[in-house]
């Protein structure tokens, strides 16, 4: 009796197939083995991406931030997202300033940023769980002040990422070399995050993207993210080279570009059905008193993978005041709810 109810439910697979996404599990009952079929479930990844976070000042001098910080601790500085990074799977951002106490910097530079170390606490309590490193304020105090920072931020349990493997006689870049990537994974659903420099001649080569995608596909990775630091700064307009090297990116089979460096929000591009956000704006920057250009854009992104490996996208742009209003930096960002100001930043975007 075993092996004909066995014999049967295996006829009727054979004959009728499993359905696309079906798995067979196979238990044995009292009397019977019985065969199910059971239904794959999707995966959905729910993804925030953020733009340039520093809590850095000129040279580490006193600033009034810190004032605030003594007064209304760590958690102030996000409390007006609260909503938006509720229930989030990853939430991600560009991290523009070194934690370090070190005193040597980059001579000649104008704008060196770092933070002391006991405000690692501020992000640590944000609710973002990556940052991307790579950008022109990496090296402002020297290889030693880099490698102050990312200790501090692994002690913190702070992941990050980020590749730099050109050297640069500029001022603004420095030298400073590293390679990470990261992978967040949820169910066997895989998404990799990358970040490159992308100004001042400093590209990421043919060989180091086409090795990079590389490493995300042999690992079996689903979708490729790549934050991008590029274009000019304080202004809306896209440059030639972002444009062109935004499609190369996308062309060597990355799938989402999130750009930072010109504390503007800029448009959105979709080629061959890849977004390109050139620049998301500032999220958090103590150091000015006054936003001169006050929008950031946060990205929600839902992505959903099916039983059959498609993934689906879906995007939501939300405007938000980097230092909490068009007037003043109140070191805590919100979002906009101004119905004038959002048409504002959705005719930036051109979305």
């Amino acid at each position: 009796m075993k092996f004909k109810t066995v014999s049967i439910i295996l006829s009727m697979i054979l004959i009728g197939g499993l359905g696309a996404g079906q798995n067979m599990v196979v238990t044995d009952g009292p009397d019977h083995t019985i065969i199910e079929e059971r239904e794959t479930e999707h995966v959905t990844i729910e993804a925030l991406f953020l733009g340039d976070v520093c809590l850095g000042t000129s040279f580490g001098s006193k600033h009034r931030f810190q004032d605030v910080y003594n007064e209304k601790g760590a958690e102030y500085f996000f409390s007006g997202v609260k909503e938006e990074f509720k229930d989030k799977d990853l939430i991600v951002a560009n991290l523009e300033n070194v934690f370090t106490n070190n005193k040597n910097y980059r001579e000649g530079k104008i704008y060196t940023y770092k933070a002391d170390p006991k405000y690692i606490d501020i992000i640590k309590k944000s609710g973002i769980t990556y940052f991307g490193v790579v950008n022109n304020h990496m090296g402002d105090y020297l290889q030693s002040g880099f490698d102050d920072s990312i200790r501090n931020l692994n002690a913190n349990g702070i992941r990050w990422f980020g590749t730099n493997e050109m050297k640069s006689n500029s001022v603004e870049l420095g030298d400073i070399v590293v390679d990470r990537k990261e992978i967040y994974e949820k169910d066997g659903f895989k998404i990799g995050l990358l970040a490159y420099n992308g100004f001042n001649g400093i590209y990421a080569t043919d060989s180091m993207i086409k090795r990079d995608v590389e490493y995300f596909k042999e690992l079996g990775t689903d979708y490729i993210v790549a934050l991008v630091h590029w274009g000019g700064q304080g202004t809306h307009d896209v440059t030639p080279r972002q444009k062109s090297y935004g499609r190369y990116l996308i062309d060597m089979g990355i799938d989402l570009i999130i750009g930072g460096h010109p504390h503007a929000v800029q448009e959105i591009e979709i080629y061959k059905g890849k977004r390109i956000y050139h620049s998301l704006g500032d999220f958090l920057f103590v150091e000015r008193r006054i936003p001169k250009y006050a929008d950031s854009l946060m990205v929600q992104l839902r992505l959903t993978k099916a039983p059959d490996g498609t993934i689906t996208e879906e995007f939501k742009n939300i405007p938000a005041f980097w230092g909490g209003s068009k007037t003043e930096n109140t070191f805590r960002p919100i979002v906009n709810k101004d119905k004038k100001d959002m048409e504002r930043v959705y005719k930036l975007i051109k979305q």
